[in-house]
């Protein structure tokens, strides 16, 4: 009889952790929801601008780490000696002859998003980071 009512128990805790992901994932779902419509000022409420300055600060933070992520990947490779070896993008001299290394510098051009203060490519239509429309 014990074991049943032990069993019921972890039954009920089973469900009401179940329900609370639920919830949650649904309460997640309505909060992206409300700040796509915000973003698109579609929703014009000020007592959700500090909250919508904090999650706009943490994609600029999230947006700039993947974009140092990218570059290192992009760039792990692609710096060739004279003597064709590979270099790492802070090699100042090859390993294999001793030649220094010149990296030549991209000038590309780039414009600010007028919502989160980005650097994007003048060819761009939408902010990478937060998807404006430049």
């Amino acid at each position: 009889m014990q074991d049943k009512i032990e069993n019921i128990k972890e039954e009920a805790k089973m469900q009401y952790i179940n329900d609370e992901i639920k919830k949650t994932k649904a309460l997640l779902s309505m909060g992206i929801l409300i700040y796509e419509k915000i973003r698109k000022n579609e929703i014009n409420d000020d007592s959700f601008n500090e909250l919508c300055n904090e999650i706009l600060e943490l994609d600029k933070v999230i947006y700039e780490s993947n974009n140092k992520i990218d570059k290192l990947e992009d760039n792990k490779h692609k710096i060739f000696c004279e003597c064709g070896h590979i270099a790492n993008e802070n090699d100042k001299f090859c390993v294999e002859c001793g030649t220094s290394i010149q990296i030549e510098k991209n000038e590309d051009v780039f414009r600010v998003c007028s919502y989160c203060s980005s650097d994007m490519y003048l060819d761009f239509n939408y902010c990478t980071c937060c998807g404006n429309k430049l």
